[in-house]
């Protein structure tokens, strides 16, 4: 099987990993596209990352589409950081006779020296590309001569990007979140609302989310006097759930993380 992997923090998943995902696909034909949400990112800060769980579910919603897609959990299993070259050798032993790409982003290309053990990355995956920003097509093909030394292929994709990375839509910079991905929050919050039993009160604590979850939470309070809205810089899940507990004023508490909807 020729099987691509697409791993990174996905913080948030944005349209543009999905337009470098989609044109992968469809110039090379994989029989499996592994899209891998990291634990702990080796290359920058985890302040601010969103828990994993709920990355792995938005990548789940944002990639549904693209054929041959499965969203996999072995670096949160795994934890620690997510070097590359520990997740490459993990899937070698999974598939030990099939062919290996990796896909990344441009601007990741440029810097690949810096990766963790590059060199053995090299030796165990063909990497698939796409310039983000046109003009660093001509460093993207240098780069890639000099890469390519190894026995692996290098392929840069010969397409139009989106031009934004993640920062950027966490900044705000960017609104290209995809619809999927914003509606995850509104249906876990219907879902509670729909319950027969109303005598209740629903607190939701935005744990410093820099997609549109504060618009949406606020929306949802302007509707219903019995929720309320509380937003704090990122802290984790065990913040965010001590600030609901020292919020509530009723006899009985439940949590409910936003991937989670309740049936009728």
């Amino acid at each position: 099987m020729k099987i691509g992997v697409f791993g990174g923090t996905f913080n948030p998943v944005h349209n543009g990993h999905i337009r470098l995902l989609e044109c992968a696909s469809s110039a090379i034909d994989f029989d499996k596209i592994l899209v891998i949400p990291d634990f702990i990112p080796p290359h920058k800060s985890n302040d601010g990352v969103v828990d994993g769980i709920h990355r792995l579910n938005m990548c789940k919603l944002a990639f549904s589409h693209i054929k041959n897609v499965e969203v996999s959990d072995l670096e949160l299993k795994r934890q620690g950081k997510s070097y590359t070259i520990d997740t490459l050798n993990n899937l070698k032993t999974i598939y030990p006779n099939d062919e290996l790409w990796l896909i990344v982003g441009g601007d990741s290309l440029l810097n690949f020296k810096q990766w963790y053990k590059y060199d053995e990355i090299l030796e165990k995956a063909s990497i698939v590309t796409m310039a983000r920003d046109l003009s660093k097509k001509t460093e993207l093909n240098e780069m890639s001569i000099d890469l390519s030394k190894n026995k692996n292929y290098i392929v840069i994709l010969d397409e139009l990007p989106i031009e934004a990375s993640s920062t950027e839509y966490r900044q705000g910079i960017k609104n290209l979140i995809p619809k999927e991905v914003e509606n995850y929050i509104s249906e876990c919050i219907q879902s509670i609302l729909n319950q027969t039993y109303q005598d209740f009160e629903l607190i939701c604590v935005n744990d410093g989310s820099a997609d549109k979850s504060a618009e949406i939470l606020e929306s949802f309070k302007l509707k219903d006097s019995r929720i309320s809205v509380v937003t704090q810089k990122n802290k984790g899940v065990s913040s965010a759930r001590n600030r609901g507990v020292a919020l509530a004023k009723g006899e009985y508490i439940a949590f409910i993380d936003s991937d989670d909807k309740i049936d009728l």
